[in-house]
């Protein structure tokens, strides 16, 4: 909305400070570009990891221009698989705000890494079982299924999902921490990824959907 009152703004910066770090490069593919029913714009797409060492994404955010080139809105990433070894996709989603009566025009965009080298990860034994789909009557996406710890170890998890159009396209993606701190060895819990965007809001995302990834 206009802020008849204001005359300008200002923005100060309060702190700062500085790392050494190496860089990672990264490469994305299979973005998709979704109004959803509350107009919000949401971005989705893989994070591919087309280096020889293992990196570690700490933050992606994006921002949209108009016609002009002005900046008008930007934001975080939501969803993202944070460690992805050589040769690793993960799927990734953000979603911003924008003016109402630019909502639809706003179709430049362009994205910004924060990516550096990391370690190889350890090699757990999780498995997953297969995944059960459907729209509950809140017309909410839910993707149901069990993950079973087959290793000897407590583990903490975190789960992605992501899903895709036949031609490989990402539709959304979504995060999930597990409902029990850790599972034990031997141990299978139930997740249900429910906290979806464009598979949730719009019409037409779950009759498109074709795949889906965890991870």
């Amino acid at each position: 909305e206009d802020l008849p009152s204001a005359d300008h703004f200002t923005a100060v910066i309060v702190g700062q400070g500085s790392s050494d770090i190496e860089r990672a490069a990264v490469d994305v593919a299979n973005i998709t570009r979704t109004v959803d029913k509350y107009d919000t714009i949401n971005l989705t797409g893989e994070v591919i990891n087309n280096g020889d060492t293992p990196i570690e994404v700490n933050g992606l955010a994006a921002a949209l221009f108009n016609e002009a080139g002005e900046l008008v809105t930007a934001d975080y990433v939501s969803v993202i698989q944070h460690h992805l070894e050589p040769g690793e996709t993960g799927a990734f989603r953000i979603s911003a705000y924008a003016p109402e009566d630019q909502v639809e025009s706003l179709t430049d965009y362009k994205l910004y890494w924060d990516t550096v080298v990391a370690d190889p990860a350890d090699v757990v034994d999780l498995t997953f079982s297969d995944f059960y789909d459907y729209m509950d009557t809140y017309d909410t996406f839910h993707l149901a299924g069990s993950i079973t710890n087959n290793g000897t170890k407590n583990m903490s998890v975190s789960l992605i999902a992501g899903i895709y159009d036949e031609a490989g396209n990402v539709l959304d993606a979504a995060s999930l921490s597990l409902p029990v701190y850790n599972i034990a060895p031997g141990e299978t819990i139930p997740v249900d990824f429910d906290s979806w965007g464009p598979m949730s809001y719009t019409d037409d995302a779950y009759d498109t959907a074709s795949e889906y990834v965890v991870s």
